[in-house]
């Protein structure tokens, strides 16, 4: 992935800890996700995500609050 290595190459300072990377799909595709990450010997891990058109009402309340 290339940013995860500009990262480490212009960012990265002693101390820090290793950079991660996200690699976000429309769909879940495993063989994609291995793929794209096979000869970067980065950990793999996959996971379902839903995007939501509306904000849930308790959060659209404390944006309210916060807004004043």
């Amino acid at each position: 992935m290339f940013y995860v290595n500009a990262i480490d190459d212009l960012e990265k300072i002693d101390g820090d800890n290793d950079t991660i990377g996200l690699l976000l799909c429309k769909d879940r595709d495993k063989y994609v996700a291995e793929t794209t990450l096979k000869k970067n010997h980065l950990s793999l891990g996959i996971s379902k995500y839903k995007l939501i058109e509306e904000l849930p009402e308790y959060l659209e309340r404390k944006l309210k609050e916060i807004k004043g």
